[in-house]
């Protein structure tokens, strides 16, 4: 685990939205996503940027645990990309090894009932 106090991309100031690019809402719904994800990382000495797949397939578990709803971990996973890509480091949501732990995630949640099934025929 890399401690974050040691970080120097984690403190608030490196965070950078680009003001004006996003609609108010959308602008309220990244920040709210993205300081979630970055306060849990903190609680638990994990570095919030740049993160790993399994620090992110973690955080999706607490926010399902926690009660958000399956379509919130969309909105999760777009914050979580944007503030890598935003801040110049690697999105950990692209890569081979995030995509089957999530494919993993997802298939549990959808045998608990908590993801919908895929639609027959697609």
């Amino acid at each position: 685990m890399t401690d974050i106090s040691k970080n120097p991309r984690q403190s608030d100031d490196s965070v950078q939205v680009h003001r004006g690019k996003l609609k108010p809402a959308t602008e309220t719904r990244y920040a709210k996503c993205s300081g979630a994800f970055r306060q849990w990382c903190e609680t638990r000495g994990r570095c919030p940027l740049p993160a790993d797949g399994d620090t992110v397939v973690n955080y999706l578990h607490h926010a399902i645990a926690e009660g958000a709803p399956w379509s919130a971990t969309k909105d999760i996973r777009w914050a979580i990309r944007r503030m890598h890509r935003d801040n110049g480091v690697p999105d950990p949501t692209q890569t081979p090894y995030f995509k089957k732990r999530y494919k993993d995630f997802e298939t549990r949640m959808r045998s608990s009932g908590i993801a919908p099934k895929p639609e027959e025929g697609k």
